[in-house]
Order: structure tokens, then sequence, then C-alpha cells
């Protein structure tokens, strides 16, 4: 009569269970997969029967947002003036950084790349623009944002919005990351560069909408957040927007 010994029988017992649960996952990941691909496409059929028609602009400011058109210089060595040339009627993405920082400038930047490049799907080029604000504007130069520009690979064209790096006079800058919100209330956190909180501000100028998240959050729900924000239209607005799921 054939003999298993209690060792034999509980490898066997772990085999079993370890390639069930082996099982489980793959038909249910090939099964969440494809719920998603469909759940999105239904999004995006739901998305297109929205209206296009542009959103119109208040004439009375809602929000507590008052940005200074104070003069920056660009990585192009352009001096411009923030609202009336840089931002303009345009949604906007600001984020303040400097070239030297190891903290979470890198992963920031490499985020807000992505987030360019997906939301080239629901934007025209002119309909909005990306702006990274210097905190250290006597080391961060025009020549030095734009280095720090190419290091990560950013270039104009293929459909996605312009992206300014910029740097301007310590006052104005005070004035500037007041205006968007993006200070620490501890004045002695607030005097440290390295201290920044890693966000990203992001609104409608024509329509005075505006909000801030966590650059690190998940993308796809900081993309919807964007769009619901930054959108002129109907369909802009809920271009993105995630379906709850079990």
């Amino acid at each position: 009569m054939f003999r298993c010994s209690r060792r034999s029988l509980l490898f066997a017992c772990m085999g079993l269970l370890a390639t069930s649960a082996a099982v489980g996952v793959w038909f249910g990941a090939g099964y969440r997969s494809a719920a998603c691909g469909v759940a999105e496409s239904r999004n995006e059929l739901r998305a297109a029967s929205l209206s296009s028609e542009r959103i119109e602009g208040r004439s009375s400011r809602r929000s507590g947002i008052s940005i200074p058109d104070v003069l920056v210089t660009d990585e192009r060595g352009r001096s411009l003036r923030l609202m009336s040339e840089v931002i303009r009627d345009r949604s906007v993405c600001v984020n303040f950084f400097y070239t030297q920082c190891d903290g979470s400038c890198p992963g920031t930047t490499r985020t807000i790349r992505g987030l360019r490049a997906e939301l080239a799907r629901h934007f025209g080029a002119d309909e909005l623009v990306f702006l990274s604000i210097s905190l250290d504007p006597v080391t961060d130069t025009a020549e030095r944002l734009a280095e720090y520009r190419r290091s990560y690979g950013i270039t104009e064209g293929g459909g996605q919005a312009e992206w300014v790096f910029a740097s301007c006079e310590e006052a104005d800058l005070e004035a500037v990351r007041r205006g968007f919100g993006a200070y620490d209330l501890d004045a002695a956190v607030d005097a440290e560069r390295n201290q920044h909180a890693a966000t990203v501000t992001f609104g409608n100028a024509r329509l005075d909408r505006w909000s801030a998240l966590p650059a690190a959050m998940d993308r796809s729900q900081l993309l919807s957040a964007m769009c619901r924000i930054m959108g002129n239209s109907a369909q802009q607005r809920y271009a993105n927007l995630l379906l709850l799921r079990k």
C-alpha cells in the first residue's frame, strides 16, 4: 500500500494551493483588464457625446487666486509678462522647482512630462500652457533652464502644449508664489527652498477655475482632475473622468 509522509502531503497541498492561486490571479487579471478596457471605451463614447461648445467666461472673479503680471525670463532668454504674455486666457499647469533640486523636483518634472503628452489628446496646443517657475532665480539663468529642459528630453511640437521654464526677480517670485498659494504657513519652513511642496497647480485663467494636487498622487486621478478644472467645454472636462470600479 502506498504511504505518504506528513511532510510530503504538506508540500503537495502547498503546491496545489499555489497553482490554484496562480490560475485565479491570471484569470482575475485578464478579467479586470478586459473590464477596464470596456469601461474606458464606454467612457470615451460618453465624452464624445458631450458638447464641445466653449463655455462662456465670467465677468467677475470667483477664486482667491490673483496672479501678478510680473516680468519673467524664460529658457530662451525672452522677457515676458507672466499673465498677459505667458498664461493669457489659456488653461495652465504650474509647478515650482529649481534646477539643483535632488529631492522631489525630478519626479515632478517627469510626471508633468507624462501629463503633457496625455493632455494633448484632449486639448489643442494653443489652449494650454505648462509653466515651471524657478525658486532659485540667482542660479537658474536662461542657460541653466534650457539645459535642465534638454536633460529631461522636453521638446516642442507633436501637438503638445507649450512648456515654459522661467525665473523672475526675488521680490516678484514671492508675489507669484503667494498668488498661486504655493507657500507654507510656517515662515521658517517657507524660507527653506528644499522644503517646498511637490504639488502641481492647474486651472483655467479664462474661467477663473483653479486647483492644486500632489504631483505624486495616482496619475490617472490627477489627469481626470486636471481635465475637469482646465476644460473649456463639457467634452474636455469629462473626457478623462474615471469610472468607479469595484
